[in-house]
């Protein structure tokens, strides 16, 4: 699958768009290729994998990758967090956090986004 291909490219860009695209893949592909990008050196690369992984049971891992999940996951929401002035890092947080089936979290950044910038 070109998705694993892209997932172990030398450069730092095709990885982190490998990592984005993960969300959209079947549960064991984004397990299968998502969780060692969880340890990328790279921070947008970790951050993106963290993002396609956020609905993940991480009881459902082996406790070393539940770890880098729960670090990488901490990881993505402190980067949006420093962010929280612009709407679409809080409409980001809105989805992480609805993706994670916190829906009351979810809807708090969802209103918070559109008082903050009404259009």
């Amino acid at each position: 699958m070109a998705v694993d291909a892209a997932s172990s490219d030398s450069s730092a860009l095709v990885r982190r768009e490998a990592a984005a695209a993960l969300a959209f893949l079947p549960a064991e592909v984004r397990l299968r290729t998502g969780l060692p990008l969880l340890a990328d050196p790279v921070l947008s690369v970790r951050l993106a994998a963290a993002d396609s992984l956020a609905d993940v049971d991480p009881d459902a891992l082996p406790a070393a990758w539940r770890s880098k999940l729960d670090d990488a996951l901490e990881e993505y929401v402190a980067s949006q967090r420093t962010l929280a002035d612009q709407p679409g890092s809080l409409v980001n947080l809105g989805n992480f956090y609805r993706r994670r089936s916190q829906n009351a979290r979810a809807e708090r950044y969802y209103r918070r986004a559109i008082a903050e910038h009404p259009a």
